[in-house]
């Protein structure tokens, strides 16, 4: 059920973008007929730049993030949280794209010692995204890898909590690599805007300084994308 909690935002951003995205995609061939030039695919963009922009909201779903129980039965969590963020794109020929996205969300970490624990998760991901499909959308596979980080607003645990290791240390916040594998679909607006949805399942390597699990995570986001 935790899953499931804050799950209808993103099914709610979802189904409002796909129907702006297909209420506002002009019928392309019947457009250029009309205007006698051929068809050259749905919502091409008028710029010959490869570099796009573009922003983003979602949904982030949680995992347990540690291998440790504390003493009481204390498993640390992250919770689902709402993401927003924005990215830059490169477009290498038609087929593929690169892309740099930052994202922040402001959640929690459920289930440990000292409570629930509030914070903000940031992550870096640089994906290499080949494409494919053409007309009314364009299908994307993201993948790669990058940084997340949890910038706690208090520790998880006191000293002398955590078994068999140095009574001085404390669990918090941590840092890492996340992997990731996605799929995507961009739908052509007006002139240069395209309305993208993304949905990528995540492996965070660390986002617990101590006794760390590979937080296993997915995340479902709509957004805007404009061609430079």
């Amino acid at each position: 059920m935790r899953y499931l909690r804050h799950g209808w935002v993103g099914l709610l951003l979802l189904g409002t973008g796909v129907g702006l995205a297909l209420a506002q995609q002009p019928d392309q061939p019947q457009a250029a007929a009309e205007e006698g030039k051929p068809d050259s695919g749905a919502g091409e963009s008028a710029s010959d730049s490869p570099f796009g922009w573009g922003v983003f909201a979602g949904q982030l779903f949680g995992d347990t993030i540690s291998e440790l129980t504390f003493q009481g039965g204390f498993t640390p969590e992250l919770d689902d949280s709402v993401l927003l963020g924005g990215y830059l794109t490169l477009d290498i020929g038609e087929q593929a794209r690169l892309e740099l996205r930052l994202a922040a969300s402001s959640t929690t970490v459920l289930n440990t010692p000292n409570g629930d624990i509030d914070g903000t998760l940031y992550e870096l991901d640089i994906a290499w995204i080949p494409r494919f499909g053409r007309g009314r959308v364009r299908w994307g596979m993201p993948v790669g890898a990058g940084w997340a980080t949890f910038d706690e607003d208090a520790d998880f645990s006191n000293p002398a909590q955590i078994p068999l290791r140095d009574p001085n240390l404390i669990a918090s916040g941590g840092s890492g690599v996340v992997y990731f594998l996605g799929l995507q679909a961009e739908f052509p607006l007006r002139g240069r805007t395209s309305f993208v949805i993304d949905g990528r399942f995540k492996r965070y390597h660390r986002l617990q300084n101590v006794m760390e699990r590979t937080a296993k995570t997915a995340e479902v986001t709509v957004g805007l994308r404009w061609d430079r």
